[in-house]
């Protein structure tokens, strides 16, 4: 998928003016659809730095592991979370205290709004 294609799903205020959520629109998908010899390099470094993010959608609590960048984009108020180079983000899905669907995805789209918790160095230990 080109840039352009992506953009388009922007609203017009958006395109007209350098906002610098779109900025880091732009980065992000950049970051996603490319990979770099510098980003190769240092993918052990990465590694090390983990995130997760509790957020709640339609009753049920999520929790989204293996981050390793967080987007802030303030024109659409969502951030989005990217795994590690060459890996996929855990998502986990709780109902009455058990885990009912997980999931694998290379990248995540959260309002704001809905976000409970950000875990800085977060590492998942199954009991």
């Amino acid at each position: 998928m080109e840039m352009s294609e992506i953009l388009k799903y922007l609203p017009e205020e958006a395109k007209a003016t350098k906002d610098p959520g779109l900025e880091t629109w732009e980065k992000l998908i950049d970051a996603l659809l490319t990979e770099t010899e510098d980003e190769v390099e240092a993918i052990e470094l990465k590694k090390k730095k983990k995130i997760a993010i509790e957020f709640e959608c339609d009753g049920c609590c999520k929790k989204v592991l293996n981050g390793n960048r967080i987007f802030f984009i303030p024109i659409i108020n969502v951030i989005v979370l990217i795994p590690p180079l060459g890996e996929r983000l855990l998502l986990k899905v709780f109902s009455c205290g058990h885990i009912v669907d997980k999931e694998k995805m290379k990248a995540i789209v959260i309002p704001i709004s809905r976000i409970c918790s950000v875990e800085i160095g977060a590492e998942q230990i199954d009991c």
